[in-house]
């Protein structure tokens, strides 16, 4: 270790031997800085389309508010604005897709849940609702539509406790 290190016996640098007890370190340690910053983690794709996707449903479904009040106008969701082309335009095909099929989806999560869908976290009932369609009428792989719906309720502090029923 002397050697690989560069240090000797008579003047040490690194290793100092105590006689009849072993080797002691006395170079100076310092502990690197833990609190180095990082940057954020990137968003995961599609995310930010399906959790506007998620408020708007709670809009339509929970707080009576139409589809076109929160797509257009003065109305309309914040987020819009900054989502791409592409994420917009399938924020509104699951929106639709979701409205559409409102009573299938409804009948068959009824039908996989033994308590039914919960209530008292709005968010969780979008995500089986955006997760279900995306499996059952887009071309969404069915790990990414559960990978993301997941994502969605964690996010809320509400419903992140049905993060593994929605699993």
């Amino acid at each position: 270790l002397r050697k690989a290190l560069g240090d000797t016996a008579r003047q040490p640098t690194y290793i100092e031997a105590i006689s009849k007890r072993g080797y002691r370190l006395i170079a100076a340690v310092e502990r690197p800085d833990r609190r180095v910053q990082q940057p954020p983690p990137a968003e995961v794709p599609g995310l930010a389309a399906r959790r506007i996707a998620a408020d708007i449903l709670d809009g339509v479904l929970h707080k009576q508010r139409t589809l076109d009040d929160q797509l257009d106008g003065a109305g309309a969701h914040p987020g819009l604005k900054s989502l791409a082309d592409r994420d917009r335009a399938l924020m509104r095909r699951l929106v639709a897709t979701i409205l559409r099929r409102l009573g299938t989806l409804g009948h068959l999560l009824s039908r996989l849940l033994d308590r039914g869908v919960p209530t008292d976290a709005p968010r969780a009932q979008s995500a089986l609702l955006i997760g279900a369609a995306q499996i059952l009428w887009m071309d969404v792989p069915d790990h990414a539509a559960v990978d993301l719906s997941v994502r969605l309720v964690q996010s809320d502090r509400r419903a992140a406790k049905y993060a593994g029923l929605v699993n």
